[in-house]
């Protein structure tokens, strides 16, 4: 079943682990760097332990810097382009897949 919910990043729902979404899907979210830490912990609240999030963007410049703090703040971080082919860099003006677990 697929749900949709509006979020307020700032202020994230508690949701016990029973609640969890096993995957949460968002798009064109990377644009401003202020929102990346409320994005991560918006996802923290609401991933289960073993769920993934999938994130598209359209090859924003700032997207390496939500890798690096995706990273940092101890996400698994996969980056692939629209074929699902892993990417070793982000892409400017170029679409990409980025997938988040937890480690």
């Amino acid at each position: 079943m697929i749900d949709a919910k509006p979020l307020d990043w700032f202020a994230p729902p508690v949701l016990p682990p029973a609640e969890r979404f096993d995957r949460v899907i968002g798009a064109d979210l990377l644009y401003q760097p202020n929102l990346h830490a409320a994005l991560l912990n918006t996802l923290s609240a609401t991933l289960a332990e073993e769920g993934e999030a999938i994130l598209a963007d359209p090859g924003r410049s700032v997207a390496a810097a939500f890798l690096h703090l995706a990273d940092y703040a101890g996400w698994r971080v996969r980056l692939e382009d629209d074929a699902g082919r892993e990417l070793w860099r982000p892409r400017i003006a170029g679409h990409q897949i980025v997938r988040l677990s937890r480690r």
